[in-house]
């Protein structure tokens, strides 16, 4: 995925789904997140300078030969998105600290 230019995100309908997991994976491999939108994604990356968001699908081939024509906007968005991601604690770090935390807490009661 860190080869890629721009990665896709795509949710479930049949789940409802808001974010997936790929929203963590593909800022941390430094790569330019382009994902559908959702409140939950905007609250976690700003739009337009941490990832792209798209409603339609037109709008998502627009933005993504836009971006394609812009390099240096790809470099930019991508850099703050790892930022972002790094700064909220969304790392796979961070995750199995979280697991271990509750995990202790619960080994407790």
């Amino acid at each position: 995925m860190n080869q890629s230019k721009i990665a896709l995100v795509f949710f479930s309908a049949i789940n409802s789904d808001t974010y997936t997991r790929r929203c963590f994976e593909i800022p941390a491999a430094k790569t330019l997140m382009c994902s559908m939108f959702s409140k939950d994604m905007n609250s976690m990356f700003a739009s337009d300078s941490e990832a792209i968001y798209f409603k339609t699908k037109e709008e998502l081939v627009s933005k993504c030969l836009y971006l394609l024509k812009n390099p240096e906007i790809i470099s930019k968005i991508s850099s703050a998105g790892f930022k972002r991601l790094m700064q909220d604690g969304h790392s796979v770090r961070d995750r199995v600290k979280e697991i271990v935390r509750n995990y202790e807490r619960i080994k407790q009661i």
